[in-house]
């Protein structure tokens, strides 16, 4: 089966979590976890997962800890060590429309939550979309694993 770009776009629409999206503004806001604030559905107030069609830009990918953790730091620790990646404009001409799209709709939803004018995460500057992500390398858990060697 062939890919149509076209056809899974209109399908993307039609999901409240696709950024492009014109319902993502109106189904998702701010919320607080602990002393941070996160961005939840308005309906369940579970933590929004949002979907974004981008093109990973391979010179960005840090898959280790070494994408923002130094061992000779003494302010970063391995265990807040993260994994980085950041997304572009996709190649086909529909995704490059719906991610100008996705971007401003994420820059326009970061301004109603930041304090201050470092917006690093969203472009480098006003004529470079780009979007940085991140996830946390390790994960705590409650119990310990009981496998044997």
């Amino acid at each position: 089966m062939v890919f149509n770009a076209l056809l899974y776009c209109d399908y993307l629409h039609k999901l409240k979590s696709y950024v492009a999206a014109a319902a993502f503004l109106g189904a998702f806001g701010w919320g607080q976890d602990g002393s941070a604030n996160i961005l939840v559905d308005k309906q369940t107030a579970d933590i929004a997962v949002a979907v974004v069609v981008g093109k990973v830009i391979h010179d960005r990918v840090y898959c280790g800890p070494s994408g923002n953790y130094t061992s000779n730091s003494k302010y970063s620790t391995l265990k807040t060590a993260k994994y980085q990646l950041t997304i572009g404009r996709p190649d086909q001409e529909v995704f490059a429309k719906e991610f100008d799209t996705a971007f401003k709709t994420l820059r326009k939803v970061q301004s109603g939550i930041v304090s201050t004018n470092d917006r690093h995460h969203f472009g480098e500057n006003d004529k470079v979309n780009n979007m940085r992500f991140t996830a946390p390398v390790f994960e705590e858990r409650l119990t310990v694993s009981t496998i044997c060697f």
